[in-house]
């Protein structure tokens, strides 16, 4: 008999608006009560509560609707008896839940989502941004958030990049690893921790949490802090020039560094030149 009433609304579209309205205020009221308000009708919704509760809606342009009306009015069809709930329950092809109920168990699926990626982690220094970045709602937290909103998945993939990131990092700016490399080596994306993208903010988060900095605002801050982490970034367009140095890398002087110093002319390194340099000499 549910069923049948289930597909009885569900064909007669006039009912439509009335039954979302009635499964808001079960959300809102967790149980079946309150007033629907329907505003401009349409001659379909006009027949069909006219048919229902018997009331005349031809002549109205909007109608306040009790909910309890709508189950009294069942009573008096082949449909007495049914259980309205699980009607409104079939209708929609979904358990009812109360808005106090969905938020609990949103609750709870975050929390067992983040538990699992802590489990993972755990023991990691990755682990311990994650907690102090939950546990102060700072550090990169709206960022997580908004793409938990938006899908669960695509996030927990993203944060295992990043955290497999920050234990990957040697925090060595004498052993420095190119950005795209790095990338690459974690997510097989060398773009994966470029810094307009989600991933490469929340590695940058993480990287100045351990360094107990700031976020950098800038360019040439953010590409320091990497440094610092050992990473460099834009390595060709970021140059110095010099003269009257002489550059040396295992114990000998580095060929290119000796014939400008040599010649007695000035010399342009990029971060990349000098991150392959041990030390630098002026004779």
């Amino acid at each position: 008999m549910e069923r049948e009433c289930v597909q009885y609304f569900k064909e007669n579209p006039g009912f439509k608006r009335l039954f979302q309205g009635i499964r808001e205020k079960y959300r809102s009221l967790g149980a079946l009560g309150g007033t629907v308000q329907i505003n401009n009708l349409t001659n379909e919704e006009r027949d069909a509560l006219s048919g229902l509760l018997r009331n005349d809606y031809y002549s109205k342009k909007s109608a306040a609707i009790k909910v309890e009306n709508v189950v009294k009015a069942l009573e008096g069809t082949k449909f007495a008896g049914v259980n309205f709930e699980k009607v409104l329950s079939g209708y929609f092809g979904e358990v009812l839940l109360t808005k106090k109920e969905e938020r609990d168990i949103h609750e709870a699926n975050r929390e067992a989502f983040f538990n699992n990626l802590l489990l993972e982690f755990k023991g990691t220094r990755a682990a311990d941004w994650l907690i102090f970045v939950l546990e102060s709602k700072s550090n990169g937290y709206r960022v997580i958030a908004a793409k938990y909103e938006k899908g669960r998945e695509e996030l927990g993939e993203l944060l295992s990049f990043v955290m497999q990131g920050l234990n990957e990092l040697s925090f060595n700016p004498m052993q420095p690893m190119r950005l795209a490399l790095f990338s690459s080596m974690i997510s097989k994306d060398p773009h994966a921790f470029d810094l307009n993208r989600d991933g490469g903010t929340l590695l940058l988060y993480g990287i100045i949490y351990f360094l107990g900095a700031e976020y950098p605002q800038n360019a040439e801050d953010k590409a320091e802090a990497l440094y610092r982490a050992g990473i460099i970034k834009d390595e060709i367009s970021n140059y110095t020039t010099l003269s009257g140095l002489i550059g040396y890398r295992e114990g000998r002087s580095h060929p290119g560094w000796k014939g400008f110093y040599e010649g007695k002319e000035p010399l342009q390194v990029s971060l990349w030149n000098l991150a392959n340099i041990d030390y630098v000499m002026s004779p």
